[in-house]
């Protein structure tokens, strides 16, 4: 959801053109089956550190903002875990 406040017209503009936020997020490429609230179940500790290690060698993107876009799921529970996107990579060690 967007903060509607500081970002009114973007928030406007959105509907203006795709009818929905939801609509206006889809049209932009984000993935909206990957968003929610909730924590994946099979998101422990080591699983997460070895998601990382494997993003890292097979070449994807290590920002945060990437894996968000991607699955906000996983990206959540990555900070949730961790407390940061940082941390999370220094302990996978893949810096």
């Amino acid at each position: 959801m967007v903060n509607r406040r500081p970002d009114r017209a973007l928030y406007e503009a959105a509907l203006r053109y795709h009818g929905t936020w939801r609509k206006a997020l889809t049209a932009s490429g984000i993935n909206l089956t990957n968003v929610s609230r909730r924590r994946p179940p099979h998101m422990d500790r080591n699983t997460i550190l070895h998601w990382i290690k494997e993003r890292h060698a097979t070449g994807q993107s290590m920002t945060f903002s990437s894996v968000c876009l991607e699955n906000r799921d996983v990206a959540l529970a990555i900070k949730r875990t961790f407390g940061s996107w940082k941390a999370a990579v220094v302990a996978a060690n893949v810096e």
